[in-house]
């Protein structure tokens, strides 16, 4: 069991506010108790420019580290996507470089789930990167239909300037859509916690369905799916 955590701008022009990263940080920690081996996030500024930092440390160690507290330092002034990640290990060696995300190509990505068939995928070690090989090398539909196993899956794609996000039956994600944010994370009852102690007012935690394959662009700020 790993955690996912995300926070989206709509507004192209302002990006994040300083309660944005208090929310995302809180997230990020309270989602530490679904996995503690490791702890990583990605980050996207408003020109599609990606920056990725993971360690093989529980979360409340990790944002104290000084190269995550650089990181975070620009979360207010360049940033527009922002995702974390903590990792429960199922499969490979608990290190930083089995952390995720996961970077391959035009790919970074995130995964909460355990395969039966990633050899089939990539010749990887971790199941996370395997499908982070077969999304840069044959897209995210051959990748969903050829994946055994539990998945949820938060990408971003550089060449499309696009985050994508995707989940089956096996795993959860939840969704949090205002008029200037949107907000992700594996615990409904944990985001809702957390939006609220911080004060954020008149929204709905819906549950991302099964069927569909969201997107997020850079370019349109609109959260959009298909079948």
């Amino acid at each position: 069991m790993c955690g996912l955590v995300a926070v989206l701008s709509k507004q192209p022009t302002v990006g994040f506010l300083y309660k944005d990263k208090t929310i995302f940080l809180q997230m990020l920690i309270s989602d530490m108790f679904r996995g503690m081996d490791s702890t990583g996030s990605f980050a996207v500024n408003k020109h599609g420019n990606l920056k990725m930092i993971k360690d093989a440390s529980a979360a409340s160690f990790f944002i104290n580290k000084k190269e995550a507290s650089t990181f975070y330092n620009d979360f207010v002034q360049d940033y527009h996507i922002v995702v974390g990640h903590n990792r429960k290990a199922t499969m490979g060696q608990v290190t930083s470089e089995n952390a995720h995300p996961f970077i391959e190509g035009n790919i970074c990505l995130i995964h909460n789930g355990t395969l039966t068939n990633h050899k089939k995928l990539a010749d990887t070690t971790v199941d996370s990167h395997a499908i982070c090989h077969h999304i840069n090398e044959h897209g995210y539909k051959s990748a969903l239909k050829n994946i055994e196993g539990a998945y949820t899956l938060i990408w971003y794609d550089a060449s499309q300037k696009t985050l994508f996000f995707a989940r089956n039956s096996e795993r959860p994600l939840y969704l949090v859509e205002t008029n200037d944010k949107v907000e992700l994370a594996s615990e409904g009852k944990m985001l809702d916690w957390i939006l609220d102690r911080n004060n954020i007012s008149k929204y709905q935690v819906q549950n991302v369905p099964t069927d569909k394959v969201f997107r997020f662009s850079l370019e349109s700020r609109k959260l959009e799916s298909e079948s």
